[in-house]
């Protein structure tokens, strides 16, 4: 999936502990049962994700569906 970030930087790095907010994606836990930190880079704007992570960037306002379109004359 990709999630397109809602600030103003192209280029930025956010860190994320899902784990701790959905338990139940065995994905997001190490096998000893801590929660994985997870690094989201995102290049001119975007990071291709795995879908649930999306989600929950999208969830918690980090990331965007789609990119921002804004008028010409705002640009």
């Amino acid at each position: 999936m990709k999630v397109y970030y809602a600030g103003t930087s192209k280029n930025h790095k956010i860190m994320v502990q899902p784990g701790i907010d959905h338990p139940e994606i065995s994905d997001w836990f190490y096998p000893d049962g801590k929660s994985k930190m997870l690094t989201v880079q995102f290049i001119d704007g975007v990071a291709e994700v795995e879908d649930n992570l999306g989600q929950y960037l999208i969830d918690k306002k980090l990331a965007q569906k789609s990119f921002l379109i804004l008028p010409a004359e705002v640009a």
